[in-house]
């Protein structure tokens, strides 16, 4: 018998050069980050690609993921494309801004 868990309450802690600290909610099992106006979070930075990254919530853990970015994403400063987050988990970067 599988038990499916409830997704946890998560927030993501933003830092903008630009505009400083904020916090979003992680709301949904897919949360999507990227400079188009149709992602959850919309990031105008030339770095930024148009559908950059996504965080799903699997079941388990959430777990962000690199949509093919040009500049690449970064989790605890190491490029990464793909990295379930877990409790040491500290920062993740794309581009000049800073989540953690």
């Amino acid at each position: 018998m599988s038990v499916e868990r409830q997704q946890p309450i998560a927030t993501l802690d933003i830092f903008d050069p630009d505009v400083g600290m904020r916090s979003v909610s992680l709301k949904g099992s897919s949360f999507r980050l990227g400079r188009h106006r149709d992602n959850d979070l919309k990031i105008p930075d030339n770095f930024v690609s148009r559908h950059h990254a996504e965080i799903t919530f699997d079941g388990s853990n959430f777990v962000f993921k690199d949509n093919g970015s040009s500049c690449g994403s970064f989790v605890n400063g190491r490029k990464t494309d793909e990295k379930s987050f877990e409790m040491a988990t500290r920062s993740a970067s794309v581009a000049r801004t800073r989540a953690s």
